[in-house]
């Protein structure tokens, strides 16, 4: 899985890991932090259970650009937990409809949640091309 989304990385669409409670999503996540530092790739990690930085970015979407470090090429964004934002479809589409060029976004979904990525693909053209990653246990 990890090879798999270290090929996913130059590709524009962002990426959903999805999968049941404690299935390695989160850990997927760190392994693949560690890899992008490794290769010197602009990353940053952000976990939504963090109430200060959910709040921040439920305020306006558009705060995710004070969590960046400034770069010259394309950030790594990898979301722990992307479902407690309020509206994460409208992010997630935000993001990408304005910062595609400039922000990968690799997150993180709970299966209950399942609905939040119907809507993405159903509703959101714009970033239904996302490749969808499932995880089981």
């Amino acid at each position: 899985m990890l090879e798999k989304l270290k090929q996913h990385l130059p590709k524009k669409e962002f990426t959903i890991l999805t999968g049941a409670r404690q299935t390695g999503k989160s850990t997927l996540l760190k392994e693949l932090e560690k890899y992008c530092k490794e290769e010197g790739m602009a990353v940053t990690f952000l976990n939504f259970e963090f109430k200060t930085i959910l709040a921040d970015l439920d305020a306006n979407p558009l705060n995710l650009l004070n969590y960046l470090p400034q770069s010259e090429g394309k950030n790594v964004v990898l979301i722990d937990e992307v479902q407690y934002l309020k509206d994460p479809t409208n992010f997630l589409k935000l993001i990408y409809d304005e910062y595609a060029a400039n922000i990968k976004i690799v997150a993180t979904l709970t299966m209950l949640f399942k609905s939040i990525l119907t809507n993405l693909v159903v509703h959101k053209p714009s970033i239904k091309t996302a490749l969808l990653f499932t995880m089981v246990r």
